[in-house]
Order: C-alpha cells, then structure tokens, then sequence
C-alpha cells in the first residue's frame, strides 16, 4: 500500500507541478465569483489524504503550493487550510511556512509561531520552530559575537547596549542592497543621525575585505558615517542568525534584545516608525510548550 500511494502521489504532484503556476499567472481572475467557485469544484477532485503514512517530497511540494494559491483565491489563512490536511502532511507544510515566511512576519510573527506551536505535534518539526523561536524570535537576546572594523580590529556590539541599533546586512554588488540604501536607509541615516540614543550598523559579508572597503567609500550602498563593520560569510553574527542573503536588516531594542529581523522593505516613514517603536516598546518572549525547551 505504501509503495502505491507513494506511486500516486508521485502521479499527482507531477501534474499540479504544471497547473499550479498558470493558475498562479492568473492573478485577481481567480477571485472573481465564477472562477473561483470553478476552482472550489476543481479542489474536490484533488485527494488530502492517503492510507498510508508515506509522504513523497514532490507531493509535499505541490501541497504547499496549492494551499499558497488556494489561500490567495479563497482569502483564507493557511492555517486554517492545513488544519483540514492529515497531521503527518499539516505538520510538514505548517514547518515550512513558518521557515520560509517568518522573516516577512515582522509583528506577527509571535502570533505565527504561537499558533504552529499549538498545532505541531511531530517532535522533528516541533524542535525546528522551536530553536527558531529561541535563536531569532522576537523579544529574544541579542547575540551578535565578535565583528571586523574598517582597521581590522574585532569590534563587539556589546559597547552599544542601551542604544537602539539599526543593523543593515549587504555586499558589494548586490543591486538590492544598493536599492534599499538609495531609496530608504539614506534618508532615514540623514534625518535620525544626531539622534544619542541610536547607532547605525552597516554589516558587509564581502569575501574580499578590499572590495568592502571600496565599496564603504563609494557611497552606492552605505555611509561612510556609519559604523562600518564586516564579518565573513557564514560566521559570527551571519551564522548566529542564519543570514545567506542580503539585504536584510536587523533592530535591536535599547534592552539588547531582538526586535525585529526582516527581509520586507519599507519606506523611509516605515522605517522610522519601526525604529521608534524598537526604542520604547518592551516585548515579550515567546515561549515554546513543544520541542526543545
């Protein structure tokens, strides 16, 4: 039976591997009243459940795809979607939500892994949220370890605390990177620098230290007038908080804990607002029930 179902998965993974992203390329259509109640009738043909408790990756794949777009189509949250699935497959796509999304979360996130945590009960998946939760989840120490100065000296954040810190993630050549800086971090940079009780932290991951400095001086991705530290790639404070790719951004409350660690992109009145609330909210820890305590 294993070997069957595992056959049939494998089957029908392959065709929504086709049918997912032209549904996906359709956009808003599809929440119009007759596509979408097209598309309800279409879900009842697709099977959530299997006799045996094999899961083939591909299967597990298309799953969490179709849930994406039937969330977006339907305006139904993906929790409340997976409750519906099977608790060997809820478990696995709950985890990869989290994993994948939990850095766009920003407030939410709490509430996000509050929620995966009350409904999680493979202990794997469950030990994985929860050193997430413990290593980057917001309310959380701050750990940075021992960073580079511009004159090769190690420079540890620890010398800020009681500040607010901005904390900007790039490298050299990141289009990206060079974006944000243009078009947000400048500005805010320009208008809060005088501020005491606020340090910005510009973090290069460049693997030529030469290269990092060129760029420090060209102004296309940070101000010289930042303190401008580096650190290599996949150590110290990169690894501690498992950051692969730039630009990412990172605020620390005046208490030297984590308040925000986010991929999303803001405006510089968003940012500003953000910085604000790091310097005069107090957070509260999240405190898994589950996994590694």
């Amino acid at each position: 039976q294993d070997k069957a179902d595992f056959l049939s998965q494998r089957g029908w993974a392959a065709a929504l591997s086709l049918l997912i992203p032209r549904l996906n390329l359709a956009g808003d259509i599809m929440k119009e009243e007759i596509h979408a109640a097209k598309f309800k009738d279409w879900l009842q043909q697709i099977p959530s459940r299997f006799d045996s408790l094999a899961t083939d990756p591909q299967w597990a794949q298309t799953r969490y795809d179709l849930l994406m777009l039937q969330g977006r189509v339907m305006e139904v949250g993906f929790f409340d979607l997976a409750a519906e699935l099977p608790p060997y497959l809820q478990d696995q796509l709950l985890g990869r939500y989290v994993l994948e999304n939990y850095r766009y979360l920003d407030s939410d996130q709490l509430q996000v892994f509050s929620r995966a945590e009350g409904m999680v009960s493979t202990p794997w998946i469950a030990d994985l949220l929860a050193e997430l939760s413990r290593r980057e989840g917001i309310g959380r120490e701050f750990k940075p370890g021992m960073l580079t100065d511009l004159n090769g000296d190690a420079y540890s954040l620890d010398s800020l605390r009681g500040k607010t810190m901005v904390l900007s993630f790039w490298i050299s050549g990141c289009k990206f990177c060079m974006k944000y800086y243009t078009r947000t971090l400048r500005e805010v940079f320009l208008e809060l620098r005088d501020r005491k009780d606020l340090v910005f932290v510009s973090i290069n991951a460049d693997k030529d230290t030469s290269r990092w400095k060129e760029s420090v001086l060209s102004g296309r991705f940070t101000h010289p007038d930042m303190l401008q530290l580096h650190q290599d790639e996949g150590t110290g404070i990169l690894e501690a908080y498992k950051i692969v790719s730039f630009p990412q951004k990172l605020l620390i409350d005046p208490q030297y804990n984590l308040f925000l660690l986010t991929k999303n992109q803001y405006s510089p009145a968003q940012l500003i607002n953000l910085i604000d609330q790091a310097g005069t909210e107090r957070l509260t820890y999240f405190t898994p029930k589950v996994g590694i305590q």
